[in-house]
């Protein structure tokens, strides 16, 4: 599914969870906040969400 989505716009952070940048309103402790909701950034996803984040 991530491969038929425009890459600047969206990011996996977990597994199961493909995330819109636009919609990301704060992370903290490895926890992104969207829309009012908590969603886990996955371990695996961590490196490459940092890098994406830090830029």
């Amino acid at each position: 599914m991530l491969q038929k989505l425009p890459e600047q716009e969206f990011v996996r952070v977990h597994r199961s969870i493909i995330v819109p940048f636009s919609r990301i309103e704060n992370v903290r402790h490895k926890m992104i906040n969207l829309a009012g909701e908590e969603i886990p950034i996955g371990s695996s996803y961590e490196e490459s969400f940092g890098k994406w984040f830090k830029s």
